[in-house]
């Protein structure tokens, strides 16, 4: 009888199973056999003794199923060894590219390292900007028989870092210093992005700055008894009373069809209540209990923005034409514009005095400094003041502030701080309202305007001088008046009675742009046309919209109130 065929398991490497197969070999495994001899002498030996089962498998690592690849420390060995990529023909010609340009690099710098070094040690905008000029020129120079890089900032730093040691130990130092900087600046920037650009997204700083806010209530005056009273202009002084009665008595009117208007000295005895200069505080009807004026101090807090915006204001004031030639200082319009009443258009306002310029560096640095008085206003201000610009803007799809305009509008963009301020760029930030005026000296007589929305906003950033009575705000509706201050900001209603005191400066003197030294005070503030819902309406049909869209700007544009009341501007 021939002997039974014997099988043998040979033990195995684990390797990736089943689910099912990691089953079975839970399981209690049945004794296998030796395999059958196959030689002449083996066949006639008699069977061998089964085998001894092999060892168990070792357990897998927590988390690992039986079908995973294996550890990351066990790499897979492929069939003839793992092979390097070679480099392609783009590295090749980096490489050389480096080759090329490093010992000519390296002796530039190091015979200039008085001027490279400084600009090495710095991260800041400006020097990067002055540095990567300085090594386009170098590269420049030698382009007659090497291709200068595309970027030569990221180049040289790339090629330098590589051989710190092949240059003077300054620069090594110089590259340290550059990197605790660089580390300092990105710990800035996102401080100063949570607590000044984005802190309206800061519910915790938010509601520890709302416990601080005092509110007060005050009756509204009866119609007619307003003071101070409708239509004067107000001095706070007998001689700044008499100064501008003179002047406005003799000066030459701007519109013959109106009236000269008289100057009132403001009685104290007459206010129902005065707000003092460092006071933060919200005002609200005593009947209605609706928020109805608003003052915010120390809005910026960041001297730098407000030089910065000192800058901006004086030159759109001395290049740019008043609104209000009847008024006293300087009132310039920025952003759109729904044209004049007998051609109207919604376009970017155009009230240069000189000849055409380009504009484009001044429009980006009056939008920075208007994007961030709005995301701090936006913060600050009570709820009401500021839902009522986002559901106007929003709802007509009317296009927040941007230099870039007719680009496609958006709500978000970036915003550039000065460099006194870090010269950080934020990505995302939310664009200010479309139509703002910035003001010098300005004062108008009491009145009230109307505005397609309830609210206006405005932020003092300048008030210099030695003799700072006037610039005052005066709420008339209410008998309100409000202590100006510098980085002050203030809501209140167009609709109702209101008006700024006039200044003690000469006003025969008063030369838009340049600084007073009895009395100077400049500011910006939000306020739009009532005529700027219908001429974007227009702009926007004659623009390509479907059929649906324009039927819709059809009805919002009968939609537009009537009523009586001055405009804020043309």
């Amino acid at each position: 009888m021939p002997p039974k065929r014997l099988h043998h398991h040979s033990p195995q490497e684990p390797t990736r199973r089943s689910s099912r197969l990691a089953a079975l070999l839970a399981q209690p495994r049945p004794q296998t056999h030796a395999p059958q001899p196959t030689t002449a002498a083996a066949s006639s030996q008699p069977p061998s003794s089964p085998q001894p089962l092999p060892p168990p498998l070792a357990p897998l690592p927590s988390g690992r199923r039986p079908h995973d690849s294996p550890e990351p420390s066990q790499p897979r060995i492929h069939r003839g060894g793992a092979r390097a990529k070679p480099p392609g023909p783009v590295q090749r010609k980096l490489k050389a590219n480096l080759d090329a340009w490093r010992p000519l690099l390296v002796t530039e710098v190091a015979t200039r390292a008085s001027a490279y070094l400084p600009l090495i040690r710095s991260p800041s905008p400006t020097s990067n900007e002055v540095l990567g000029a300085l090594l386009a020129s170098f590269f420049s120079s030698h382009s007659h028989d090497m291709i200068p890089p595309p970027d030569p900032l990221s180049f040289a730093f790339r090629l330098l870092k590589s051989i710190k040691t092949s240059l003077p130990p300054e620069f090594s130092a110089a590259f340290d210093e550059r990197h605790s900087k660089q580390l300092a600046r990105r710990k800035s920037k996102k401080d100063m992005g949570s607590t000044h650009v984005f802190l309206y997204k800061n519910p915790a700083r938010l509601d520890h700055f709302r416990t601080t806010v005092a509110t007060f209530y005050l009756h509204r005056l009866p119609e007619g008894q307003e003071y101070p009273p409708r239509g004067c202009f107000v001095a706070e002084g007998v001689s700044t009373q008499s100064s501008w009665a003179t002047y406005i008595r003799n000066s030459q009117k701007p519109d013959k069809r109106g009236k000269r208007k008289p100057v009132h000295l403001l009685d104290k005895s007459k206010i129902a209540f005065e707000i003092p200069a460092g006071l933060t505080c919200i005002i609200r009807d005593a009947d209605t209990r609706e928020v109805v004026f608003s003052v915010v101090r120390n809005l910026s807090g960041l001297a730098p923005m407000l030089a910065f915006a000192k800058e901006v204001i004086e030159q759109a004031v001395s290049e740019r034409r008043s609104i209000r030639l009847e008024d006293a200082g300087s009132l310039v319009m920025f952003g759109y514009s729904a044209g004049s009443r007998s051609k109207p258009a919604f376009a970017w306002v155009k009230n240069l005095l000189g000849k055409r310029a380009d504009t484009t560096e001044f429009n980006h640095k009056a939008a920075t400094v208007l994007g961030y008085a709005w995301l701090r206003m936006r913060a600050l201000h009570p709820g009401p003041v500021i839902g009522d610009f986002l559901r106007f803007f929003n709802r007509y799809n009317i296009p927040r502030l941007d230099p870039n305009w007719p680009a496609p509008p958006r709500d978000r963009g970036s915003i550039t701080l000065p460099p006194g301020c870090g010269g950080f760029v934020y990505e995302g930030a939310e664009n200010a309202p479309g139509c703002a005026v910035f003001g010098e000296r300005y004062a108008r007589a009491v009145h009230k305007e109307k505005q397609p929305h309830d609210w206006a906003l405005s932020w003092t950033t300048l008030r210099t001088g030695n003799d700072l009575r006037g610039g005052n705000f005066v709420l008339a509706s209410y008998g309100l008046l409000v202590s100006a201050s510098q980085d002050s900001s203030m809501a209140w209603q167009p609709a109702d009675w209101h008006t700024t005191t006039l200044g003690t400066f000469e006003p025969t003197f008063d030369i838009p742009g340049h600084e007073d030294e009895t009395f100077n005070q400049q500011g910006i503030a939000f306020v739009t046309s009532p005529r700027i819902k219908s001429a974007y309406l227009k702009w926007r049909d004659a623009n390509g919209l479907s059929g649906s869209e324009r039927v819709e700007a059809a009805i919002q544009e009968l939609e537009l109130e009537g009523g009586e009341g001055g405009e804020i501007y043309e």
